[in-house]
């Protein structure tokens, strides 16, 4: 019989909150399924869009309380990335800002040869809150960490 191990490892973006150069940012969910299978970064600028999505997003998430968190759009932008279809092992894991520039980073967890794995389909995603208002594109930027299961 094979063991099958799911590398579930919960994500805690949700407390980060960072100001840097003026900009300030944080995060407003995090986690493993947005149900979007393209890589994607979207934008909203209104409540009416914002909330429409985060009902999108809730479908795949049942535990995220059933309204968004509060934004003033007036003086703020959300930013949603998806990193698209991907199996067990990713995850948004930080945020950051460098010269007015927003990035995400992804980690892979690759296992080695000695772990059974059965693969589970991830969407990871992050939904990022900042008073930059001309921020539209984040960058990513990809590692990969490697498990030995002995």
């Amino acid at each position: 019989m094979k063991l099958f191990l799911f590398l579930l490892v919960p994500l805690f973006l949700s407390s980060f909150n960072m100001q840097e150069n003026g900009s300030s940012w944080s995060v407003l969910s995090s986690g493993k399924n947005c149900g979007v299978r393209d890589r994607k970064t979207q934008v909203f600028r209104s409540n009416k869009a914002y909330e429409k999505a985060w009902k999108e997003l809730r479908i795949k998430n049942t535990s995220l309380p059933e309204h968004p968190p509060k934004v003033d759009f007036k003086n703020k932008t959300v930013i949603a990335f998806c990193a698209g279809d991907q199996t067990n092992g990713l995850e948004a894991d930080s945020v950051w800002t460098l010269k007015n520039e927003l990035f995400v980073r992804l980690t892979r967890i690759e296992m080695m040869s000695n772990c059974h794995l059965a693969k589970l389909l991830v969407t990871p995603y992050v939904w990022i809150e900042t008073n930059r208002i001309g921020w539209h594109v984040l960058k990513t930027v990809e590692r990969v960490k490697s498990m030995d299961c002995k």
